[in-house]
């Protein structure tokens, strides 16, 4: 997913503190690939741990560097947890809130 693709992250810095190192750039850029800390010097395979500000897309540049993935939620527009959602004006069962339901292709049963 666009690895290998050059995007300009503007001004970069790498910021040493004492729990290790924090890349920072001026853009605002989804972290789809390592090439966001390889084009500052670092190497993330050498990394104990790698925390990213990343909804999802992460997984595809760094999934295979993980031994484990925690998933942290902060307040805003958006969550993960669709339960936390006030729905009123939903069908029901819906996928996937319901946990009996399964995702089915519109136009699957017409052979489309």
């Amino acid at each position: 997913m666009l690895t290998g693709m050059q995007v300009s992250l503007g001004p970069t810095a790498v910021l040493e503190i004492p729990q290790g190192q924090v890349v920072v750039s001026s853009a605002q850029m989804e972290l789809i690939d390592t090439g966001v800390f390889t084009h500052a010097g670092l190497d993330p395979a050498k990394a104990r741990f790698i925390a990213l500000a990343s909804r999802q897309h992460f997984r595809s540049g760094f999934g295979a560097l993980a031994a484990h993935i925690l998933l942290a939620e902060g307040p805003g527009v958006c969550t993960s947890d669709l339960s936390t959602l006030a729905f009123r004006k939903l069908l029901r069962s819906t996928y996937p809130l319901d946990p009996d339901t399964e995702w089915t292709t519109p136009g699957a049963d017409k052979g489309h």
